[in-house]
């Protein structure tokens, strides 16, 4: 299982990072490790500026299985639905 979410810039396929995710409802951050599986560039149509310069996708590396499964149910909830990049 993984997710993707946006970055301020490309990341390293391979790299490994420490992410914290904070869930409506929960007093503290949700704590995991992750592996990036690929990053690639935003196409932004209108070239205005913007803090997100990549989407990136990784998989979950250490995180405990209850903190697993209120990320994923979470996403299911609140998927935006499938984009093109660059459109």
């Amino acid at each position: 299982n993984g997710m993707c979410f946006l970055t301020n810039k490309p990341l390293a396929p391979g790299a490994r990072l420490a992410a914290e995710i904070k869930l409506p409802g929960l007093r503290t951050p949700v704590a995991f490790h992750v592996e990036v599986v690929w990053s690639r560039p935003v196409a932004n149509p209108h070239q205005r500026a913007t803090p997100h310069q990549a989407e990136t996708g990784v998989r979950f590396g250490r995180i405990d299985s209850k903190d697993r499964t209120l990320i994923m149910l979470y996403a299911r909830l609140h998927t935006l639905p499938p984009r093109s990049v660059g459109r």
